[in-house]
């Protein structure tokens, strides 16, 4: 079963591995929206592939 949320952590990592602080930038820039369960700051599965199909394609030099 897919978890429903994803904490910070996990979705750093889903995103390639990026930081907490790259993942906070991304929050406060409007590109990733995530939800708010007991205070705890989670994302879910589909806002974590949004965000991804979202970025722009590698395009070689």
């Amino acid at each position: 079963m897919e978890p429903v949320f994803l904490n910070k952590e996990e979705t750093a990592a889903a995103l390639g591995g990026i930081s907490l602080s790259k993942l906070n930038e991304l929050i406060k820039a409007g590109r990733i929206f995530p939800r708010v369960l007991d205070g705890r700051v989670m994302f879910t599965p589909d806002e974590v592939r949004r965000f991804a199909a979202e970025c722009p394609a590698w395009e070689p030099s």
